[in-house]
């Protein structure tokens, strides 16, 4: 593990330490009423300014990382960010597996500045930062709502409650979920739940309270709205119905004290109904390959005691962990269910007695164990999906400590919590510092799994990106002795083939790959090239028109395809590739000069100079001896344009994109 730079260790140490202990001090020296003194707005401030500057160190190295992961796929090769159509099309906000609010914020993101990450990074860390402030809101509304322990309004209303937001906000799970730019989906989820679960505890609160109800119905709509948005930017918000009625379980009292049971009545069967609506189209997605829902249920409870373990122990963290679905039952499996299962019981059994205890634990499990539901796939277990769950963990951690002890513990209790947040803020830096390149983040996955196929694979194309061609080629070979049956390291293998040169290596590899990639145009494109190249240009044909047939939007198919009808003398077709690379893409002037050239063997001279004269003007250089050719054809029309480039023995270039 990389050793904290000396600076950043001591800003984080003196600041945390410093800032908590003024705070506390200051807090210690309040007047008689203590429900007054805590509710004053200069110590709410002076917690999120300690917030605030606390996340900025731990994340300032943050800010210049690189695409990873699936950074690539879902926003550098994102046709839609780019045209922006699907945001306008009312079929992509309802299909919730699209994420389309997550989505409109990255989309906007890429049209300020595409290929700079650093703004992706600065919106991250700020969703990151507010999610924060509204744990530490939501906490302290909760603990004044519940304050039965009277040492509670002293030792834990303020300060605890930033020790709650702090172990939200430092927790080095959450990299993955802010230090990864597509890991925005659960952040702003997470931030967008917790607000919507604010607002509607705000508003019951002053609905239910004298005078208030014109204000509490402003707070609900809001929390309407908010509540929309955040099951429009990821499956973590599945859950939210249910968090809602059990906020009004757990807190809403009517003036007498009672709980609201028309509410609960109503409430309840609605929230059920609407969790499985939700829930149901996650549900019966299809998985890749041969999986079934049920088999990566299974691989549910085992995965959970893995969150767990990380949620104590932050050590071993892995962008990929390799934990796959197999379908089978076995000891983590059975003792996983069997956590939940005792986790559920102590939730209901601390409901009464210890009901904030009892919340953050409910909060927990429902947007970790309900939540991952809603994460089929190949992976059983991804850190993100703990991004949300969090806050409850927080809750749950450090009100279970303060229940344990008073008076001169609960000081014990705080110098112990300064310490761990300490350690949470040393470790989410040093964990920042591995996904500052491809490289470094997949070399980090290979060391700690070295049998995990996909991450040798990662790790083979981060060095290819090097030019360390005999390293990737060694990563590739390995990942495929651990697997034979994975299909992307023969994909990687081939396109680096491909790059070298090497076709006929190539073509083999992605013939291997196609036994099992078949929903993607990539493999096809670059075998029917590699045939290109190799002038086998019926294969080539096939291939390539199978890649648009995939992939009807990427203008490089159409170009390379164009190409080899030029080669096979069918100007025709040619042209009408080149078209539609102009319309998908008009940026691509090169291609004027090859329309051009159909043009001529078709003897539409005067349209050839036009492609010609259009290109120069965007500074592309042309042969000359072509175009006094197509001046003297345009002079003096011949008989036969196709004798005039057999003459030259024109060769037409590929042009992969």
């Amino acid at each position: 593990m990389r050793i904290l730079s000396g600076m950043h260790c001591s800003a984080t140490v003196f600041f945390i330490f410093g800032a908590i202990l003024t705070f506390g001090t200051m807090a210690n020296k309040g007047p008689a009423n203590p429900n007054r003194f805590w509710n004053r707005k200069r110590y709410a401030w002076l917690a999120l300014a300690i917030i605030f500057v606390t996340g900025l160190i731990v994340y300032s190295n943050t800010f210049r990382v690189p695409f990873q992961y699936e950074d690539t796929h879902r926003i550098v090769k994102n046709q839609t960010f780019r045209s922006m159509k699907d945001f306008t099309d009312l079929s992509y906000w309802t299909d919730l597996n699209n994420a389309p609010f997550s989505m409109l914020t990255l989309a906007l993101n890429y049209q300020a500045g595409p290929s700079d990450t650093t703004g992706y990074h600065i919106v991250n860390f700020l969703i990151h930062i507010l999610g924060a402030f509204l744990v530490y809101h939501l906490t302290r509304l909760i603990l004044i709502r519940r304050d039965e322990n009277p040492d509670w309004n002293r030792h834990f209303i303020h300060r605890n409650a930033m020790f709650v937001a702090l172990i939200f906000l430092l927790h080095p799970l959450q990299t993955m979920g802010v230090t990864y730019i597509s890991g925005r989906i659960s952040s702003l989820t997470g931030l967008l739940y917790i607000l919507t679960v604010y607002l509607y505890l705000k508003g019951r609160l002053a609905y239910t309270g004298e005078g208030a109800g014109v204000k509490g119905i402003r707070l609900l709509v809001l929390s309407g709205v908010s509540g929309i948005l955040a099951i429009l930017s990821g499956p973590l918000a599945l859950t939210l119905p249910l968090t809602l009625i059990f906020t009004e379980l757990y807190f809403v009292r009517s003036p007498e004290g009672r709980s609201c049971k028309k509410y609960l009545s109503a409430g309840f069967p609605v929230a059920i109904i609407l969790s499985v609506v939700l829930l149901l189209p996650f549900a019966l997605a299809s998985l890749p390959g041969d999986l079934s829902y049920g088999e990566y249920l299974l691989s549910q409870p085992g995965a959970f005691l893995r969150y767990v373990r990380l949620l104590f122990v932050p050590a071993w963290q892995n962008v990929d962990h390799g934990l796959g679905v197999d379908g089978n039952i076995g000891f983590a499996e059975i003792s996983g269910s069997l956590v939940i299962v005792a986790l559920v019981l102590i939730t209901i059994r601390l409901f009464k007695k210890q009901p904030v205890i009892s919340y953050g634990l409910l909060w927990f499990l429902l947007t970790l164990v309900v939540a991952s539901l809603a994460y089929p796939g190949n992976d059983a277990l991804m850190e993100n999906r703990v991004y949300l769950s969090l806050a409850g963990f927080s809750l749950f951690l450090v009100a279970g400590v303060y229940s344990l002890g008073k008076d001169q513990r609960l000081r014990m209790a705080d110098y112990g919590f300064v310490i761990v947040i300490i350690v949470l803020a040393i470790l989410a830096y040093q964990r920042n510092e591995v996904w500052k390149s491809k490289r470094t983040l997949w070399e980090d996955s290979v060391g700690k799994n070295p049998a995990n196929p996909r991450g040798l694979t990662n790790l083979g194309l981060a060095l290819v990106r090097e030019q360390e061609y005999p390293s990737a080629l060694e990563k590739y070979n390995k990942a495929i002795q651990h697997d034979t049956s994975f299909y992307t390291a023969y994909l990687n293998r081939g396109l680096m083939l491909f790059d070298l040169g090497k076709y006929e290596l190539a073509i083999k590899d992605l013939n291997k790959a196609l036994r099992g990639i078949k929903d993607t145009d990539i493999p096809y494109f670059f075998r029917g090239v590699s045939h290109a190249h190799l002038e086998h240009y019926p294969e080539a044909i096939k291939d390539l028109t199978r890649a648009i047939e995939i992939n009807p939007r990427f203008a490089g198919s159409y170009k390379n395809r164009g190409v080899v009808y030029e080669k096979t003398h069918n100007y025709r077709d040619a042209r009408a590739d080149y078209d539609k690379v102009l319309k998908l893409n008009p940026e691509n002037k090169k291609v004027l000069v090859n329309r051009a050239r159909t043009y001529f063997m078709n003897m539409k001279y005067r349209e050839a100079l036009e492609d010609i004269r259009e290109a120069e003007k965007h500074g592309i250089e042309v042969d000359e001896n072509f175009i006094d050719e197509i001046l003297d054809r345009i002079a003096n029309p011949p008989d036969d344009s196709l004798q005039y480039f057999i003459n030259r023995k024109e060769n037409v270039k590929l042009l992969p994109e």
